[in-house]
């Protein structure tokens, strides 16, 4: 079990949390993964490895068999209550997925049928078990972890939450879905400016590029264009992320496209608690240019 300790400059007592990193993060995109391992231990958050499976995402176990789908995800729940630990989710998907299960296995039937499956493992839901997403818990304790930033972010910086962290909002229970501002102040506490543009809370068509890609391109080309003004984008999602860094590359191939530079807000964070642009691997963002890449490291100088 491999663990992460808070270092001497952290929050004096860290919060330990079972981690959920998800399929995505791991096999795509996996520089993520280490630059939030940094600035989780920067924070105070000790990160405890369990052996997690897929989530499953909504829209994929579910649509064969929702009994199914409701087990495996129930077993990864079990995993965190065992050993008495919230869990933390890095994706968004993720977390929906069991937040939604939570939900689901609050109804005394259904939680007998699934138990019943998961007895064969000898495991037992007892629903005793806290789900955060990442972004929720850095909300929720902002006053601990801004008293470490040492290099407030001149930026102007859109941002995107993302679907599946906002709905179902009455099951999510995270932001506003009509009107999210969340994200806007973890930027604002960076010291940067959250850019505020018009299709803000429209989707990114991430989860259609591979089905639909034209109407995909097409949802992420208006959504870049109307954040004009903005210097970067921060996102929270490890799909929008994919969409907003790896796929705008097919829009560059269009006459007069300007790049919008993508970074995850915790490479932004780690940026303002004093890591360095190559600590935080944001040169490993494929739309972040080497003219972006020299502006942040001005910035943070």
């Amino acid at each position: 079990m491999l663990q992460q300790h808070a270092d001497q400059n952290s929050i004096s007592k860290p919060n330990r949390y079972a981690f959920f990193r998800g399929c995505n993060i791991p096999v795509r995109i996996p520089h993520l993964e280490a630059v939030a391992r940094l600035v989780f231990q920067k924070v105070g958050i000790e990160l405890i490895d369990l052996n997690f499976g897929c989530c499953p995402f909504v829209g994929s176990v579910r649509d064969v068999s929702d009994l199914d789908w409701l087990k495996m995800a129930a077993l990864n729940l079990v995993l965190a209550e065992e050993v008495g630990l919230p869990i933390i989710s890095l994706c968004t998907g993720c977390t929906m997925t069991l937040v939604e299960a939570k939900h689901r296995l609050e109804d005394k039937e259904t939680r007998a049928q699934v138990n019943a499956e998961l007895a064969k493992a000898g495991k037992e839901y007892q629903g005793k078990v806290k789900v955060e997403f990442f972004a929720q818990t850095l909300y929720a304790n902002q006053e601990n972890w801004q008293e470490l930033i040492t290099h407030p972010l001149d930026l102007r910086v859109a941002t995107h939450s993302g679907c599946h962290v906002l709905r179902p909002s009455a099951i999510m229970q995270f932001d506003d879905a009509d009107n999210p501002h969340k994200l806007d102040d973890l930027v604002n506490w960076l010291g940067a400016q959250a850019w505020d543009y018009d299709k803000k809370i429209e989707c990114c068509g991430g989860l259609a590029f591979a089905p639909f890609r034209d109407k995909s391109l097409n949802l992420l080309r208006q959504k870049i264009q109307s954040m004009a003004g903005a210097e970067c984008l921060t996102v929270v999602c490890p799909t929008c992320f994919t969409q907003y860094d790896r796929n705008q590359r097919l829009l560059g191939k269009e006459p007069a496209w300007k790049q919008m530079p993508v970074l995850h807000y915790l490479q932004l964070l780690g940026l303002a608690l004093g890591f360095s642009v190559d600590e935080m691997l944001i040169k490993q963002n494929r739309s972040c240019s080497e003219e972006f890449v020299e502006l942040l490291e001005e910035v943070v100088e």
